[in-house]
This record gives structure tokens, C-alpha cells and sequence, in this order.
């Protein structure tokens, strides 16, 4: 049981470094989206965010509204889903990397295709 609680353990933490990413790439993403010019003022974009596992191939992982509000120097985020559960085949690859020291990768970029990807590793 030792290491079964220890591998839940390395899981739990690997799951809360995810969170923090995703919420690192969103605060980045709200200085890069924050409006150029004093006319615009508030201005929300949507955010495609995607994970990997490992070296493992990009899948999607959700949609991110950043709005920014000029005038009362406010950015929120909000996800297009309040949670996000692994599937059966992402909770296998997760627990794999974390019981190898692997790492998870997410990445996210506004709607526009020309816009590169901003990415952020955990391992």
C-alpha cells in the first residue's frame, strides 16, 4: 500500500501542476490579447487548449473564454466546461507519465490559425 499511496500522491500533485499550467498559459495569453490602443476597452476571445501525454500526439482539451476589461483593469477566464474528467484511455496514459516521471503538455491559442501555440510542460 506504500506505494500505492505513494503513486496517488505523485497523481494528485501532477493533476494540480496541470491546473496551475493551464491557468499560466490563460494569464499569458490575457497579456497578449489586452487591447493595443486606448479606444478598445474590453475586448473576449476564445481559446482553443489542447494535452498531450509525453511525446504523445495533441488532443483536445477544451475551450477557454479570456475577456479583458480595460476600464476596470479586469481579466477573467472561463472554461467552456465548469470540470474536465480524463477518459478512461487519458486516465491510463496520465497515471503512466506520472508513475515514469514522464510529463503533460497543454497548449492554447486565440481563434485565429496564424497565431502560434503557447505551451507549458509538467513533469
Amino acid at each position: 500500500t506504500g506505494q500505492a499511496g505513494g503513486a496517488q500522491d505523485r497523481a494528485a500533485t501532477a493533476t494540480m501542476r496541470a491546473g496551475r499550467a493551464i491557468a499560466a498559459l490563460a494569464a499569458a495569453a490575457a497579456v497578449l490579447a489586452a487591447p493595443g490602443t486606448a479606444s478598445a476597452t474590453s475586448r473576449a476571445d476564445e481559446l482553443e487548449l489542447q494535452h498531450a501525454f509525453g511525446a504523445g500526439a495533441w488532443g483536445p482539451r477544451g475551450k477557454l473564454t479570456l475577456s479583458v476589461d480595460m476600464e476596470q483593469k479586469k481579466i477573467s477566464l472561463k472554461f467552456d466546461s465548469p470540470t474536465y474528467e480524463f477518459g478512461a484511455e487519458e486516465l491510463a496514459a496520465f497515471k503512466e507519465q506520472v508513475g515514469n516521471d514522464g510529463f503533460y503538455r497543454v497548449r492554447l491559442r486565440s481563434s485565429s490559425e496564424e497565431e502560434g501555440w503557447m505551451v507549458a510542460s509538467i513533469p
